[in-house]
């Protein structure tokens, strides 16, 4: 509960910030700030890096990646015609799939698993764009970081045995998952217009983890690509 604290925190920030900038003159802020909800999902998987190449290799048999989902409320300010700013808070989950056998010494198949591990974060981007045309719908370019809280880690399990019989669990487990992580985000999409205060944002993105999550003999770096579609209102 405690890691929520993050997203109240930040929330109330905004809602402070915005409430400022409604008290300034009209014409200074029109148009330049923008606040919206954004939701989009995520096909993502890991690298796998350490000292441990036979864990690596068994890992890399046994995972594939998984998809995700990603939503939020974001705000953006225009700087220029050109260029553009967007932070926010989001909740975004993110992961992989894994399955295997356990055999006997005479090569009996003891049990079969099928597996997901979903990481829960708090994301918090920050990322310049730049706007590729002047016409309504506009072609534009991003790239940032991504600041991401990690909440805790879920695994859903499906066990299923020689007879046929499933035993399904899904619980959360141990995570040795760095508090804290910092992702690089490239992105392109386009904004068009919807009237003279909305306007949709539709944004594709490969980000990765740039540091070590976590501090074992073999770490993961995430890596996902997604695809966002955000409503905003102008201020």
């Amino acid at each position: 509960m405690g890691k929520f604290k993050y997203f109240f925190s930040f929330v109330i920030f905004i809602l402070l910030i915005l409430n400022f900038l409604s008290k300034l003159n009209a014409q200074k802020i029109a148009g330049k700030f923008s606040i919206g909800a954004v939701i989009g999902g995520v096909y993502s998987y890991r690298n796998l890096e350490g000292s441990m190449d036979y864990l690596i290799e068994v890992r890399n048999e046994a995972e594939s990646p998984a998809y995700g989902f990603i939503g939020g409320l974001n705000i953006a300010y225009q700087l220029s015609d050109k260029w553009s700013l967007e932070s926010g808070i989001e909740y975004a989950t993110r992961g992989y799939k894994s399955k295997g056998q356990g055999i006997d010494a005479e090569g009996n198949v003891l049990l079969s698993y099928k597996a997901r591990n979903t990481y829960r974060f708090t994301d918090i981007p920050i990322l310049a764009s730049y706007s590729l045309g002047s016409r309504h719908v506009k072609p534009f370019i991003s790239a940032g970081f991504v600041a991401n809280i990690f909440l805790k880690e879920m695994r859903n399990e499906d066990l299923i045995k020689p007879s046929g019989e499933h035993d399904i669990n899904y619980r959360r487990i141990s995570s040795e998952k760095n508090a804290l992580g910092l992702e690089g985000m490239l992105a392109i999409g386009i904004t068009f217009p919807v009237n003279e205060k909305l306007y949709s944002k539709i944004r594709m993105h490969y980000a990765h983890d740039l540091f070590k999550t976590t501090k074992t003999p073999v770490t993961e770096r995430l890596y996902h690509y997604g695809l966002q579609i955000g409503v905003f209102y102008r201020l």
